[in-house]
């Protein structure tokens, strides 16, 4: 981070974003850094309900909409191979990408640069290192045997409900995905169940404070289908693998007020 950045960050700690104290800073520091850094601050007071360290890490705002909940993440992270590589291809702001380091070897990628230096800045806040590049999700399948795939799911502030409209299209690499030796798709639990269940695989619906979070379909070679609910604890560092239970929901139904 440049130094007019982290001057500007230390700046606006604590001090309410109204016009006169931005005009204040970028007098100061410069308009650019001011309002970067009063953004900061929002979007860290907003993360503090996915992150334990959200005042120390860096956010793009749909980088941090989109953000896996550290719990949801650990708990994701903990079904892949302890000592094995991992390749997280849309990375974003490093959510998924700090789990997965937890656990292992990881390989970070996404296809914006401004979010690659965000996962690098939010691995080093909690003391983690990984090899984080620039690059396409749809280039780098053939490289590696176990991913995570979480495809962009907003554009600006609107949402994409149809996995067609994911970036990139996750319909463009299933088969890829499938002959891995273990592959996770990160979906919004709002898809259709037909369209679900044209994935294959394992989908869980996973379920953290009383919300249904997210849909995750498990693709390899040595996945049996399925469809379950998994309920992820609250209450446990982000360093544990949360503790989660499972029910069998096929054929059944889910009611949430």
């Amino acid at each position: 981070m440049e130094a007019q950045y982290e001057q500007a960050l230390a700046a606006a700690k604590d001090v309410a974003a109204t016009p006169k104290s931005i005009e204040k800073l970028s007098a100061e520091i410069g308009e650019e850094a001011a309002r970067w850094a009063f953004n900061q601050w929002e979007l860290r007071a907003r993360g503090r309900t996915k992150f334990e360290l959200a005042e120390q890490m860096l956010f793009s705002r749909p980088g941090l909409e989109m953000a896996t909940h550290e719990r949801l993440a650990a708990w994701r992270a903990s079904r892949f191979p302890k000592d094995e590589l991992v390749a997280d291809l849309t990375c974003g702001i490093g959510a998924d990408t700090i789990a997965l380091a937890r656990r292992g070897p990881v390989e970070a990628f996404d296809i914006d640069p401004a979010a690659v230096e965000l996962c690098q800045h939010n691995l080093a806040v909690h003391g983690l290192q990984a090899d984080c590049q620039a690059g396409d999700a749809r280039d780098l399948l053939d490289r590696f045997d176990r991913v995570l795939l979480d495809p962009a799911r907003r554009t600006d502030q609107r949402r994409r409900l149809l996995p067609d409209d994911y970036e990139p299209n996750p319909w463009e690499m299933v088969d890829k995905l499938r002959s891995k030796k273990l592959a996770c798709l990160k979906l919004s639990p709002l898809v259709q169940d037909d369209r679900l269940a044209e994935f294959g695989g394992r989908v869980e619906f996973l379920s953290f404070g009383r919300e249904c979070r997210e849909a995750c379909v498990w693709l390899g070679t040595d996945i049996e289908p399925g469809v379950f609910s998994v309920q992820i604890e609250s209450g446990v560092a982000a360093a544990e693998s949360a503790p989660a239970y499972e029910t069998d929901v096929v054929d059944g139904w889910i009611h949430e007020a």
